[in-house]
């Protein structure tokens, strides 16, 4: 299944947002890519879209609606585009099954429903280039949990931290992923 990006953020056009990016992405570039690390976040709202369609076409359609229907909602909002993965995908070996797409909000969003993904210290891993071979990114993931007897929860999320605005090609994108740490 392909994997639409329909613009990963959305910036209301704030200089400082911009000069935010920049640094982000002077961050990202110093970060070893084959390693994995415990990461700390906060409580994110994130609201989930199921993604069901067998064209490319119906798929970017789809995604660019629900991204349209929020920015109706919750105009000026910033926000990330994610992926969620479920565990019994990538236990499988299938790391590309973008049927969902999920927008995560900075602040709690204006009518429609919402999720919480729970606070806590997530095993995050990087992937740079195209998402068809993201899978050694989550075996990393999988071995460093398994190594060190981590229990880890059944959702992966995807966001991008170098996406088609901060990069020239589809190659220089750079995807975390993150798990919640259980115990």
């Amino acid at each position: 299944m392909r994997k639409w990006y329909c613009g990963c953020y959305h910036i209301s056009g704030k200089r400082e947002k911009l000069i935010g990016l920049k640094e982000k992405m002077k961050g990202i570039w110093s970060i070893d890519f084959e390693h994995v690390f415990r990461k700390q976040f906060p409580n994110r709202y994130y609201i989930y879209e199921e993604i069901r369609d067998e064209t490319d076409a119906g798929i970017l359609k789809k995604t660019n609606e629900f991204i349209t229907e929020f920015e109706r909602r919750n105009y000026q909002m910033d926000y990330e585009i994610g992926y969620i993965q479920n565990e019994n995908d990538i236990l499988s070996g299938v790391y590309d099954n973008y049927t969902n797409a999920v927008i995560l909000p900075f602040k709690k969003p204006k009518g429609m429903d919402y999720q919480i993904l729970k606070a806590g210290e997530y095993l995050t891993g990087y992937h740079k280039g195209h998402w068809n071979t993201i899978g050694a990114a989550y075996e990393r993931l999988l071995e460093y949990a398994r190594c060190r007897q981590i229990k880890i929860d059944h959702i992966f999320l995807e966001t991008y931290a170098v996406n088609n605005l901060m990069a020239e090609s589809i190659e220089d994108y750079v995807t975390e992923i993150g798990v919640r740490i259980i115990s």
